[in-house]
């Protein structure tokens, strides 16, 4: 993979995630349901269509992100 291609990878993954902070979590009724470090967004989004519970995630995880 050349610079060109990795640099239009990063601007595509940058550009997916938006400008949101990406602190949050969902937690689903299953165990394979688990999602962290997604957008709060995202997370209320999931929580309303699968149940299971949104939240901030705890600063100790954020940081260790």
């Amino acid at each position: 993979m050349n610079d060109a291609t990795l640099r239009a990878f990063r601007d595509l993954a940058a550009a997916m995630h938006g400008d949101e902070p990406q602190t949050w979590q969902w937690i689903g009724p299953h165990m394979s349901q688990r999602m962290f470090g997604i957008s709060e967004r995202r997370a209320k989004a999931y929580a309303a269509r699968y149940g299971g519970e949104a939240s901030e995630m705890p600063r100790a995880n954020r940081e260790a992100k």
